[in-house]
């Protein structure tokens, strides 16, 4: 996919697919930087966490132990 600025993504459905996109080619922070300070991530069935800084800790310890990442998708769905 070509590389867009996540200011100019206007469908939620193509943000969410750049945000996993870049967490699977190792943008970590490029994909912190797509989340508010006040979201809420639910890695079920480990835990819920708010915000973005307990998100980046929550899923920085599993990347940081993975070789590869790959989210497959079977539905998206966004209004």
């Amino acid at each position: 996919m070509a590389s867009a600025s996540i200011s100019t993504i206007t469908d939620p459905g193509e943000f969410v697919t750049r945000f996993i996109e870049n967490i699977e080619q190792s943008h970590f922070t490029a994909a912190m930087d797509m989340v508010s300070d006040d979201c809420e991530y639910d890695n079920v069935p480990i835990t819920k966490v708010f915000g973005r800084e307990a998100m980046t800790q929550i899923l920085s310890d599993f990347i940081a132990a993975a070789t590869k990442v790959e989210w497959l998708v079977h539905h998206q769905v966004a209004t």
